[in-house]
């Protein structure tokens, strides 16, 4: 057994820490367990941060896949309100024909004006609906751009098939 000795401090004091031999020992045990600890306590950390992305992932992927269905109901939609739209054109154009072969009656004119009006509406209303698709399609992007799952992957072209507001 060794005798603690104070060790002689720069300053002259004496010091009661322990010697460099027992500081050794007892950090080589000490240090150990204490990295092992630090370890284990980083290890958690890690998990717990994987964790989390995964809760974030599923969360952006369920987000990503509301998005895509509200996107699709717009387009359904859309596909409607051009389908309606194309029928009143086309009822517009036969009441202008038959107005220019027959006369016009005051019953002619008011219906043409009542269709006419309905179909800016609905022209109105396929602009606004084209509007939220593309915001959707937007917020798609973003919300893929933004997911661990798509990171390296190009975004998702446009769809192909747009209608052209100008074409009615």
């Amino acid at each position: 057994e060794s005798i603690q000795v104070p060790e002689a401090r720069y300053d002259g004091s004496q010091s009661s820490s322990p010697s460099p031999q027992q500081r050794g020992a007892a950090g080589r045990s000490g240090g150990l367990e204490e990295r092992e600890a630090e370890l284990e306590g980083l290890i958690a950390e890690y998990e717990e941060a994987v964790e989390g992305l995964n809760q974030d992932r599923e969360v952006l992927q369920q987000e990503v896949q509301r998005v895509l269905q509200l996107e699709r109901q717009r387009e359904e939609e859309l596909s409607h309100a051009v389908s309606v739209n194309q029928a009143l054109n086309e009822e517009i154009a036969e009441l202008r024909e038959s107005i220019t072969k027959g006369g016009e009656t005051s019953a002619q004119k008011t219906l043409l004006r009542q269709l006419e009006s309905q179909v800016e509406a609905l022209q109105y209303e396929r602009d606004k609906a084209l509007l939220e698709v593309d915001s959707l399609y937007a917020e798609v992007q973003t919300l893929q751009s933004r997911s661990p799952t798509r990171s390296g992957s190009p975004p998702k072209s446009p769809p192909k098939k747009r209608i052209d507001p100008e074409a009615y």
